[in-house]
C-alpha cells in the first residue's frame, strides 16, 4: 500500500493525473486522497503551484478546498490567494471558511475583524470556535497569555487543545504550569495536547 511520502514525491505528471481522475488513487488511499496530491504539487515549483491556483476558480468543491489550503503559505501566498481567502472566510461552506481561517494563520496575515472573530468564538462548531481563539492570540499578541489562559478553562474541548498546542508551540512559560491540571481531562485529545507540550517546559536532565 502506497504511503503519503509516496504521494507527495510523486514525479509531476503522476500527480497531475491523480489531480485530473486521470488515475485512481493508490490502494488505500480515499478521503482526503485530493488534499495529499495538492501539498505534492506544492512540490513543483512554479507549475504545480499553477495548477493549483486555477483550481480555485475552475476546481470542484475539493480540488478548490485543497488548493486554497495548501496555497496559504508563505512563499507561495500573493495578492489573489489573499483575495480568494477573504471571499472563502465569507463562503457558506464551513470547510472553507475553516480553511480560510487557518490560511490566514499559516501567512500571519489577519484581515478579520476582532468583532467576527469574537462571533466564531462564541459560535456552536468547537473547532471552528477553537481556530478563532488562535486567531485573536496571535492578532493580538500583547493580549495572548490573557486569552489562552481563559481558553484553558473554557468548555469547548478543542479549545482547550488548542490552547495546549499553542503554549507548546509558542514556548509560553507563563502557561505552562495552568496545562497540568489537563493532565486527568476527561477529553482524551485535551489531555493528550496537555502532556506532549508540557514536555517542551521539562528541564533537562543535569
Amino acid at each position: 500500500m502506497a504511503g503519503f511520502a509516496d504521494i507527495h514525491d510523486a514525479p509531476f505528471g503522476q500527480l497531475l493525473r491523480w489531480w485530473h481522475g486521470d488515475d485512481p488513487p493508490p490502494p488505500g488511499f480515499g478521503e482526503g486522497f485530493c488534499d495529499e496530491v495538492a501539498y505534492g504539487l506544492t512540490r513543483h515549483r512554479p507549475d504545480g503551484v499553477a495548477v493549483l491556483k486555477r483550481a480555485l476558480s475552475i476546481g470542484d468543491e475539493a480540488h478548490q478546498a485543497a488548493a486554497l489550503e495548501f496555497l496559504a503559505y508563505p512563499g507561495l501566498a500573493d495578492d489573489e490567494v489573499r483575495a480568494v481567502l477573504l471571499q472563502a472566510f465569507t463562503s457558506d461552506r464551513q470547510d472553507l471558511r475553516s480553511r480560510a481561517l487557518w490560511g490566514f494563520l499559516h501567512l500571519a496575515y489577519y484581515p478579520i475583524s476582532e468583532q467576527q472573530i469574537r462571533s466564531l468564538m462564541e459560535g456552536e462548531d468547537d473547532r471552528m470556535a477553537a481556530s478563532a481563539m488562535v486567531y485573536l492570540s496571535r492578532s493580538r499578541p500583547a493580549d495572548a497569555v490573557p486569552i489562552l489562559r481563559a481558553a484553558l478553562s473554557s468548555p469547548n474541548p478543542r479549545m482547550r487543545e488548542y490552547a495546549c498546542d499553542e503554549i507548546g508551540d509558542r514556548g509560553i512559560d507563563a502557561l505552562s504550569a495552568r496545562m497540568v491540571p489537563l493532565l486527568g481531562d476527561q477529553h482524551a485529545d485535551v489531555a493528550a495536547a496537555a502532556r506532549c507540550n508540557l514536555e517542551f517546559f521539562e528541564e533537562s536532565p543535569a
